[in-house]
């Protein structure tokens, strides 16, 4: 076959639903052996090709359907070690254990912290009423830059809000 030749043929190729050079000579040939056999060659050959459309897309469904499965199955896994049930009960003892402080007091530990963000967001923004932005930057921290530590918050501190 002269090189031409085979660039057209690749060209085809590229341009069609055939994956290679072999699924094209395996198609060409069906198609031969088709129209050889007295019906249509036309017809013939497209009833092959939407046959094997059919196929692959019979499959495509199926790795669907399958990674779907895996998909569930590994959120459900990840639900389980998450929160696994005993440490879900056990949050829901301390939470009704913890100090109650009404909405209209301000928590010390809660004042403390809004101290804080307020002196960032002045040093940072030139305005101490972006808070919003500090507490945004320090989220990115946490969630992007791993030599990142929050630093950990003794159970004491925890309190509920009233209702």
């Amino acid at each position: 076959m002269d090189e031409s030749t085979k660039e057209k043929w690749e060209q085809y190729i590229e341009d069609s639903h055939y994956g290679s050079m072999s699924e094209l000579v395996r198609g060409a040939i069906e198609n031969e052996r088709l129209s050889d056999g007295g019906s249509s060659g036309n017809s013939s050959g497209q009833t092959v090709e939407v046959d094997r459309l059919k196929e692959q897309q019979q499959d495509t469904i199926q790795k669907i359907e399958n990674l779907r499965e895996v998909v569930e199955e590994a959120q459900k896994e990840r639900e389980k070690t998450e929160y696994p049930e005993d440490v879900v009960d056990v949050a829901h003892d301390i939470a009704g254990e913890l100090d109650t402080v009404s909405h209209d007091e301000p928590h010390p530990i809660a004042e403390q912290k809004y101290k804080e963000l307020r002196k960032l967001s002045a040093e940072h923004f030139g305005d101490e009423n972006e808070v919003d932005k500090i507490e945004a930057a320090l989220n990115y921290l946490d969630e992007n830059v791993s030599w990142i530590v929050k630093r950990p918050v003794r159970p004491s501190e925890y309190y509920r809000m009233e209702d």
